[in-house]
């Protein structure tokens, strides 16, 4: 309960009930077995923590995916347990004479007909309908096997991973058959196909990659991850999802995602001094609606700063226009500004910690752009990022 009274971000919430919440919960899955009806109950807790409400914004399979792929990092219950019974597979070829290895050697040999446990893992396929016949707990192992795509290369056991070599099963750990688990089982972001349907192109790994550039500031970060998502609760949304609200943006024009910061004429005034700032470092700079919405990539050549910039700045707009929905504050751009110079302020003096000071003038001050480092070890900000 004292989680709920904190202003987590959603990633916040997914770290607190990954590593706190779920923390007691692997030591009972690694000895005993977890029926999908227990599974199915802790999601039912797990996700609803996360989202801090009752709606879902987005599938579970999108939010189980790492941050740097656009998710949330939220454990996938069942693949964490398959992962550790994955382990007792290297437990069983490093120990063949543990006691436990008897009883999976009998469970194997009364529902594979005298198979022992090598001949049944040297299988290149094993049906169902046999597998079923174990019980639980070593079903659980072999269903790890065949998902791991375990197999036998030059006699050593090993398993295979994408683009590199195999990894012997004698050095398999939970995390990395849980890593190996999930990418098997990723599926693709909606949003994919929604901004591609909008004609708009994202290079979508530098993208989900650039959230990490927010990480100091929670809830920028987390208005950059909906927006990503095409899922930020704008007018168009809310009306589709049943919910009497006005439509109309600041404008009176219609209020969707692209509009709200790319066409009204607020987020345009916004954008402008950002235009200014930008074509300091790069004159004959376009900002395009690719831009607004997901920042610079690699080949633009453009700093991460402008990208930082921009993600804040979407994110004032943002407040102002839940200020005006739901407290009728009027917009004020010269205010927005304000508070956004002053977030982006704090956010250049962390990255400052965790740079080194070539690559922090570089990317971040851009060479006096923004601003410079004084003789006390300061950031002296330039006029445009104070006032």
């Amino acid at each position: 309960m004292l989680w709920k009274q904190r202003q987590l971000s959603f990633r916040g919430q997914a770290l607190v009930a990954s590593v706190l919440g779920l923390s007691l919960f692997w030591y009972q899955a690694t000895v005993f077995d977890m029926p999908e009806t227990v599974i199915s109950r802790i999601n039912k807790i797990l996700f609803p923590f996360v989202w801090g409400k009752k709606r879902e914004w987005m599938a579970c399979t999108s939010v189980i995916q790492p941050l740097h792929q656009g998710g949330l990092g939220v454990v996938d219950l069942p693949q964490k347990v398959l992962s550790l019974r994955a382990v007792l597979l290297r437990r069983f070829f490093c120990h063949l004479h543990h006691p436990w290895s008897s009883f999976f050697s009998l469970h194997v040999a009364s529902a594979f007909n005298n198979q022992s446990v090598v001949q049944v893992l040297s299988r290149t396929h094993v049906p169902v309908y046999l597998i079923n016949k174990l019980p639980p707990f070593y079903r659980g192992i072999q269903t790890a096997w065949v998902q791991l795509k375990g197999t036998q290369d030059h006699g050593s056991w090993v398993i295979p991973r994408p683009r590199t070599d195999p990894i012997p099963v004698v050095d398999l750990t939970a995390k990395i058959s849980y890593a190996l688990l999930t990418t098997a089982t990723q599926t693709e972001h909606r949003s994919i196909a929604k901004f591609r349907d909008l004609n708009i192109p994202v290079a979508w790994s530098q993208a989900w990659s650039s959230l990490c550039v927010w990480r100091f500031v929670r809830l920028v970060q987390d208005t950059a991850w909906l927006t990503f998502h095409g899922i930020l609760p704008t007018a168009d949304r809310l009306v589709r999802f049943g919910m009497n609200v006005n439509p109309a943006c600041f404008c009176r024009e219609p209020e969707s995602l692209v509009h709200l910061f790319t066409s009204c004429p607020f987020a345009s005034e916004v954008l402008q001094w950002f235009t200014i700032q930008l074509h300091k470092y790069h004159p004959t700079a376009a900002l395009t609606t690719g831009h607004i919405l997901f920042g610079f990539d690699s080949a633009s050549g453009v700093p991460i700063v402008f990208t930082a910039l921009l993600g804040i700045l979407c994110h004032h707009v943002w407040l102002a226009r839940n200020k005006h929905r739901f407290e009728q504050v009027p917009p004020d751009a010269p205010t927005t500004l304000k508070s956004a110079r002053s977030t982006f302020r704090f956010l250049v003096r962390m990255h400052k910690r965790h740079c080194t000071r070539e690559v922090f003038d570089r990317d971040w001050l851009v060479d006096g752009i923004v601003g410079c480092v004084n003789e006390q070890d300061w950031i002296r900000f330039t006029r445009d990022f104070i006032t």
